[in-house]
């Protein structure tokens, strides 16, 4: 599941390849982003116009969450909320698809894109957050962004050594939660670089400079974007 510009809606293909197609259904003036699964595999949350929604692929039928412009689900069962700039956290059923308890902060002076765009940061499935602090946390050039380990098990936090400050729009914590994947804001100087947290080293892992977005397909595997003449 996946959202496209200029189509306003999710669009959902087979991972076997295919033709995709629409997956949700908007509004006028509405736009969808921002999907990711739930564990079972039949629900995706998503952002719309009113905040968090989720869709089922089946059925096509959509329930509103909660009125936030960015939350993220994670492993320990838990939504990540952002809310003017201070990261929260609340308790989700997956069954009933609904928050349980109070949201309870975690995190300020988290950069995100805007506008209203998504968090720069990232969760390892061991309970690790991995978050950017720069001093315009609304902007997309954040040019003296640092990177903020958080152990959510044990409540520590701290600046992870050895990392410059620098532009950074995109990271990722492996799922295993010993790597982090940067990339720095698109354009001509984007790139993508790997953090050994064991080894507290950075490595450049694209020669090409106008790389950016990575993610994580598994534990050792990164996909990410690649500009060439033009597009991505």
């Amino acid at each position: 599941v996946y959202a496209i510009e200029p189509e306003p809606e999710l669009m959902i293909v087979r991972d076997t390849g295919g033709v995709p197609q629409p997956l949700t259904t908007v509004s006028q003036g509405e736009v969808h982003g921002r999907p990711q699964f739930l564990p079972d595999g039949k629900h995706v949350l998503f952002a719309a116009k009113g905040g968090l929604a989720v869709v089922d692929i089946d059925t096509r039928e959509v329930r509103s969450i909660m009125s936030t412009p960015f939350a993220h689900y994670v492993a320990s069962g838990h939504l990540l909320v952002l809310q003017a700039g201070t990261l929260r956290v609340v308790k989700f059923d997956v069954n009933t698809l609904q928050p349980i308890g109070d949201v309870s902060p975690l995190a300020d002076a988290i950069s995100f894109m805007v506008p209203a765009g998504p968090a720069r940061m990232s969760v390892s499935d061991d309970g690790k957050l991995v978050y950017m602090v720069g001093t315009n946390v609304t902007g997309r050039a954040t040019r003296d962004a640092s990177l903020v380990l958080v152990d959510t098990v044990q409540g520590r936090e701290w600046p992870l050594p050895n990392i410059p400050q620098g532009p950074y729009g995109f990271v990722r914590i492996s799922p295993t939660g010993d790597k982090i994947a940067v990339g720095t804001n698109p354009g001509a100087a984007a790139r993508v670089e790997v953090y050994d947290m064991r080894r507290s080293v950075m490595t450049p892992i694209t020669t090409d400079t106008r790389s950016a977005r990575p993610l994580w397909a598994d534990r050792d595997t990164l996909v990410f974007e690649q500009m060439r003449g033009g597009s991505a």
